[in-house]
């Protein structure tokens, strides 16, 4: 008897260890074509496509399939289920189907029409990518094709740049469901032919490339709960002239307005604090812009190729300028650059050959690389002493520099320097005058690149009185300060370098009166 137990101890400790039965598949027929299913569940009696099926023409999916007598359900499309399907030209997919799997189509280079149910509530990654000939996508209601979560690029047929059908009926204006508060991600990309979409007060957030390639919109008015605009959100909306940011926005994310060339003007409001990676690439359209006296960052080629842009002032506050950030502004002239600036990133305003004169203020610590290439407009430079790094080519082909002053007691280093991979071009150090500290003349002498031109000079000082705040309390200027003009805006962090005028000195609570001659 105890070794019966014992034995049967055993068999259910294989059982519950032994592998789980492999999902079974079936074919059917239908229409003449064959389709191979996989089952999901038989105690549901649902199943999915398989991947790999060879069908042709428009087919329309039955919603239950069989094997032998047994019904099935269809709940699913796998991934690669219709892949490279060359002869198929339209597919209707009946209600029921819940998923379509990641390139479910792919490469189906004679489909020509998309039939969707309401019953959708996901599509995978490029499931309709490298369809060529899709000419329509019909969709079972705007309900439902709000309500999709699109996986990725291609995952939505709309993006193919093809009519919008909703429950057969060709639409070009759309009115967001009042029952949703979330614009999904992809929901309208490649919109091309719409023309009006309405959003309602109550949305918080638009997702990344939802109004991707929607390029015939003029005008979209962006509800004020919304706080979060997605990457690509509105990525080549050329349609678009203006747009007025809500003010519960703290950040635009990624490329979200990149491409909108016919953009003249955008209201940026007060409190947001970062401007992501390409935000505003490409506007060709824009003239001007107002940055808030929020902003910290602006990331790497946020304006790049903005070319209607003629000057920009940074406020007080904006501590970084990203890589990229104004290159290829070719009507940039002139930049105002905020105290608070610590770092100037990699080509932050290569190729802006409009620019005439640069001046570096005191706080900022680092010049990347190429930072001011090909800005051969320029024609005086100005470093600060606060100054310590700075990147190789940054100032190259700016052939037309006349004069480069460095207010810095030790001479900045400058990374990755090479014999043809200087901060400045041959010509520059043949023909341009370097002007240092005095007491660091021979120190630059003997370092590179400064020690690379071919004239240096002694910076002239400048005359400068200081008037105490009248309860005798000057200022010590070998601890922290901070400038002032006399209208309260911040200049600066140093008196060093500063242009003839009076300023306003303050550290901790003393404040005195400066004025340079």
């Amino acid at each position: 008897m105890k070794k019966r137990f014992l034995l049967s101890l055993s068999a259910v400790f294989l059982l519950s260890f032994s592998p789980q039965v492999a999902a079974r598949d079936f074919q059917f027929s239908y229409g003449g074509t064959n389709i191979t299913y996989t089952v999901i569940s038989e105690k549901d009696r649902t199943c999915s496509v398989k991947e790999n099926n060879s069908v042709g023409g428009h087919l329309t999916l039955p919603a239950k399939p069989l094997d032998g007598d047994i019904e099935y359900s269809l709940v699913s499309i796998g991934g690669e289920a219709f892949s490279e399907c060359k002869g198929l030209t339209g597919i209707t997919i009946p209600d029921g189907v819940s998923v379509i799997g990641e390139y479910a189509f792919y490469d189906c280079a004679r489909l020509e029409s998309v039939a969707l149910p309401e019953s959708i509530d996901s599509i995978g990654t490029k499931a309709f990518s490298d369809c060529f000939n899709l000419k329509k996508a019909e969709f079972a209601s705007l309900e439902s094709l709000c309500r999709i979560k699109f996986a990725g690029d291609y995952s939505n047929p709309l993006q193919r740049s093809i009519p919008l059908v909703i429950d057969g009926e060709e639409v070009t204006e759309i009115t967001f469901p009042e029952n949703m508060n979330e614009v999904m991600d992809y929901t309208f990309a490649g919109g091309s032919q719409l023309t009006s979409i309405k959003l309602h007060d109550g949305i918080t957030s638009i997702g990344k490339n939802s109004f991707y390639y929607c390029s015939g919109i003029t005008s979209l008015e962006i509800p004020a709960d919304v706080v979060s605009i997605g990457e690509k959100a509105f990525y080549y909306c050329t349609g678009l002239t203006s747009l007025n940011i809500p003010a519960g926005v703290k950040e635009f994310h990624d490329y979200c307005f990149s491409s909108c060339n016919g953009l003249t003007s955008i209201s940026i409001p007060d409190g947001l604090t970062a401007i992501g990676t390409g935000a505003f690439h490409g506007c060709s359209g824009l003239t001007s812009i107002s940055l808030p006296e929020s902003l910290k960052t602006i990331g790497e080629y946020a304006f790049s190729s903005c070319n209607g842009f003629t000057d920009i002032t940074f406020p007080e506050g904006v501590v970084e300028i990203g890589p990229s950030a104004f290159s290829w502004c070719n009507n940039l002239a002139s930049i105002d650059i905020a105290g608070s600036m610590e770092s100037i990133g990699e080509s932050a305003f290569y190729g802006c050959d409009k620019l005439t004169n640069i001046v570096i203020p005191e706080g900022v610590r680092t010049i990347g690389e190429q930072a001011f290439r090909g800005c051969s407009g320029v024609t005086s430079l100005s470093l600060p002493n606060t100054l310590t790094t700075i990147g190789r080519l940054a100032f190259d082909w700016c052939d037309n520099l006349e004069e480069v002053r460095v207010n810095a007691i030790v001479p900045p280093v400058c990374d990755n320097i090479y014999s043809s991979y200087t901060v400045f071009d041959y010509t520059i150090y043949h023909n341009t005058t370097l002007y240092v500290p005095e007491e660091s003349l021979e120190e630059y002498k003997g370092v590179s690149p400064w020690s690379e031109f071919k004239k240096i000079e002694v910076m002239e000082s400048s005359s400068v009185d200081v008037i105490t705040d009248g309860c005798g309390n000057p200022i010590n200027f070998t601890e922290p300060h901070e400038v002032y003009d006399f209208s309260g805006k911040k200049i600066g962090v140093s008196k060093a370098n500063l242009p003839k005028g009076c300023y306003i000195i303050r550290q901790g609570k003393k404040m005195s009166k400066l004025i340079v001659r």
